[in-house]
């Protein structure tokens, strides 16, 4: 390991000291002992292969231990509070945060096209209730279980914390391969599984709003938000907010397609510009000229190359399944889309090579799993020659791999802070439902005349004054100027909250003298704020 007396990073500028053991008194009062990992999760640290639910909970203990002291002192503002009252009131509040609030199991029979019946089990989480509604995707997988829907849902409780989007955290799905089974009967399940959830009060404007997630897109959330509207929702004018990620002509959002690859780029970028973040990884800040491997080519993987891409970095490989293409010189991404697009698989592409090697081990400075879970571990991660990696998948990276990367100097951005860029986008579609507007529908064009008087004022006194010059808007402000969309809100929106997020975790991260374990520092970031709401309103929410 490595260690650092002076460690300064971007927007904290604070001085790191060594840690201090702080040792008892043998005659001082007995007190409660500190916060520890629970001894049922402490192998999760060396497992090659634990459960994800593990993974998520052994994350969440560990930095509570770094957080409790932090938490007892906060309490300090109840001068009532006693020593002990106040460390017993942060354990009561972290049992809350760290157990589920709710779990509903449904089952259903459907009828298939060929007259037979199936019976279909389905999920729905909620996981913490500190604020409504929930938030989480519905999946449609054959791994769909109990124990993973309350993994994602407790991810998503501490994914939309960090971000600070004021939702609770859920997820649900059903047990089921969508690929055998007709588009008719994808309905019917989707509209009886939206009916079974309401009868539980599992879904609503003010409950509980799905999106889409593994295995389901726009079109299943289309569904869902007619089958509420039409049944138990009929009455109520924010029936459409009971689901996000729906098509346009359904409520959706523009942008929201793209958000979660796009915000993986932002949040790498936060980290990136940084010149002391990019010294102690051995990087020059900046993304001109990064090479960059992408695991995974979906809908996130995609869009987080397109943003890369754009920003000058080059693409050097594209890991699928079936299949790894490399070209050092660059790939095309959108034509690699394109690609796709039209034969529903890379294989084949004419413009790079398929590697013979796997990718996840090839030099690059940033590496993107976007696929699956656990797709690095222990056995791959001190194989791996990224300096940089920036998760758009949920839990890619196991405990034991994440220190044998702290150990080698490899900046993981973690993922309930890279991959929140859909959940975000999900809250302005949810926003811009309940105020029955799009964004800047009032605005866009006072605005755009606003900047166009404000130009023709300048180049007014300039030739008054004897200059005669044309002032001319630059290139981003004619777009702004001529065609300015719903799209360019989201994307501001999106920038604005990963950035100011980012910069909270780098703060985190030097004031609890974490170095490169941006992990811990996340969840600090995101616990923490559900502990004061949680606190604030009283422990019998």
């Amino acid at each position: 390991m490595w260690s650092l007396t002076k460690f300064r990073f971007g927007a904290a500028n604070l001085l790191l000291r060594p840690a201090r053991l702080s040792v008892p008194s043998p005659t001082a009062t007995t007190v409660r002992p500190q916060h520890t990992i629970p001894p049922e999760l402490e192998q999760v640290a060396q497992e090659k292969d634990p459960q994800f639910s593990k993974m998520v909970q052994f994350f969440f203990h560990k930095a509570c231990v770094k957080l409790e002291p932090r938490l007892v002192e906060y309490l300090k503002k109840n001068p009532h509070l006693t020593e002990e009252d106040r460390k017993k009131r942060v354990q009561a509040v972290i049992d809350i945060v760290a157990s589920v609030a709710s779990t509903v199991e449904i089952r259903f029979p459907v009828m298939r096209d060929n007259g037979h019946y199936e019976v279909l089990t389905g999920y729905r989480s909620h996981h913490c209730v500190h604020r409504l509604p929930v938030k989480g995707g519905i999946r449609y997988s054959l791994d769909v279980t109990r124990d993973e829907v309350m993994a994602l849902g407790a991810l998503m409780t501490y994914k939309c914390a960090c971000v600070h989007v004021p939702f609770g955290g859920a997820k649900g799905g059903i047990r089921l391969d969508p690929c055998s089974y007709s588009t008719k009967e994808l309905q019917s399940i989707t509209r009886r599984y939206t009916i079974e959830l309401a009868k539980k009060n599992f879904i609503g404007p003010g409950i509980d709003v799905p999106a889409p997630d593994m295995g389901t897109s726009d079109r299943e959330m289309s569904w869902i938000a007619d089958q509420y509207a039409k049944t138990v929702g009929h009455r109520d004018i924010n029936a459409l907010a009971t689901v996000t990620g729906k098509p346009l002509h359904q409520g959706g959002i523009r942008g929201r397609t793209e958000a979660t690859g796009r915000g993986v780029f932002i949040a790498t970028n936060v980290f990136v510009r940084d010149p002391e973040w990019m010294k102690v990884i051995g990087l020059e800040p900046g993304m001109e000229g990064k090479t960059v491997i992408v695991q995974g080519f979906g809908n996130v993987g995609m869009h987080a190359a397109h943003f890369f891409h754009k920003a000058g970095c080059k693409v050097i490989g594209v890991k699928e399944l079936d299949i790894s293409l490399v070209n050092e010189e660059g790939i095309d991404v959108d034509e690699l889309a394109q690609y796709k697009s039209e034969r529903k698989s890379i294989k084949g592409f004419p413009n790079a090579t398929e590697a013979t090697t796997d990718l996840l081990e090839h030099p690059c400075d940033i590496l993107i799993p976007a696929a699956t879970e656990k797709s690095i571990t222990s056995d791959n991660a001190a194989n791996i020659k990224a300096k940089i990696i920036a998760e758009g998948a949920n839990g890619p990276t196991t405990p034991a791999a994440d220190k044998i990367l702290q150990g080698n100097k490899v900046l993981v951005i973690p993922d309930l802070y890279c991959n929140a860029g859909g959940v975000t986008a999900s809250y302005f579609e949810y926003l811009k439902n309940l105020n029955h507007i799009s964004f800047g529908k009032l605005s866009f064009r006072q605005e755009a005349e606003n900047l166009r008087q404000i130009l023709k004022s300048v180049q007014d006194s300039l030739r008054e004054a004897g200059v005669c010059v044309e002032v001319k808007p630059t290139e981003e402000l004619s777009h702004y100027l001529d065609n300015a969309s719903e799209a360019d809100v989201v994307a501001s929106g999106l920038k604005y909250v990963l950035e100011t997020a980012g910069l909270g975790i780098m703060t985190i991260a030097n004031q609890h003298q974490l170095c490169l374990d941006l992990r811990t520092a996340a969840y600090i970031w995101s616990v923490e704020k559900i502990f004061k709401t949680y606190e604030g309103a009283g422990l019998s929410m």
